[in-house]
């Protein structure tokens, strides 16, 4: 009995310990005729694809006449990136940072109602699609999760528009007796030529939230699947006052440098 109690307390012992030995929790040592040291220093290569949504009121000239303000708006966006991680000793916690290029669209939409005649009040429907690029710079870290490869991390980061253009529509909606516009040919949805919008804050600073998974390909290699939440800290444009939350799920290729 005695026997069975040391060996179940020596098995936990040791298995304990080496889970603080591996690296982000993997074995990677094969076999004691195999040693393998564990490397502390990564980079990686990733990719991400999610969803934006932008609350508030972006102002619109047409021929330097004030319209209706486009409200809200939704849309997505694309990245891709070079990463760095550095683990701790006790591989608990990984100080992280990247640089990547990410593409972004935004569509928001205005209703307006314009009389036509003394009984006739015409539909018009206005959509505005921003289109826009930019480099982000991103520090922070991640912490694992009661020793799962399961971890949470939090990171800041500062992007720079590089790319930016934007497209307006106009299109009749009703009722039927309303005539189309003058186009050639004649048609009810006409694209806003003269169109002007206010300039966009060409940097943000902005924090992140993220959850993901580390899992295992090799020796020293890894991917980590993480979904992320960046916060908006202000307007994206300079007098109008609109901000974009953005989500995104994405996967990192992971290996020892």
């Amino acid at each position: 009995m005695l026997n069975s109690i040391i060996k179940i307390l020596l098995i936990t012992v040791f298995g304990f310990h080496s889970n603080f030995a591996y690296g982000q929790g993997f074995d990677w040592q094969w076999s004691a005729r195999l040693p393998f040291q564990t490397p502390r220093l990564y980079w990686g290569v990733s990719s991400q694809y999610g969803f934006q949504f932008a609350t508030g009121d972006i102002s619109f000239l047409e021929d330097k006449i004030q319209c209706p303000k486009f409200t809200d708006g939704s849309g997505n966006n694309f990245a891709f990136g070079l990463n760095f991680e550095y683990w701790e000793k006790l591989n608990r916690f990984a100080y992280r940072g990247s640089i990547q290029y990410g593409v972004n669209t935004l569509t928001s939409k205005s209703l307006d109602n314009v009389p036509y005649s003394q009984n006739l009040i015409a539909k018009y429907e206005n959509k505005l699609e921003l289109n826009f690029s930019k480099i982000d710079f991103k520090i922070g870290g991640k912490y694992r999760i009661a020793n799962t490869h399961f971890n949470i991390g939090a990171d800041l980061m500062l992007s720079f528009i590089i790319d930016k253009t934007f497209k307006a529509t106009e299109e009749i909606l009703g009722p039927p007796e309303i005539p189309p516009f003058s186009t050639n040919p004649p048609s009810y949805k006409r694209d806003i030529l003269n169109g002007e919008i206010n300039t966009f804050n060409l940097f943000q600073l902005e924090p992140s939230l993220s959850i993901g998974y580390d899992l295992q390909l090799g020796l020293g290699t890894y991917i980590t699947p993480h979904f992320t939440l960046l916060i908006p800290t202000k307007s994206m444009f300079s007098n109008d006052n609109l901000t974009n939350f953005s989500t995104s799920f994405g996967i990192i290729f992971y290996r020892r440098i």
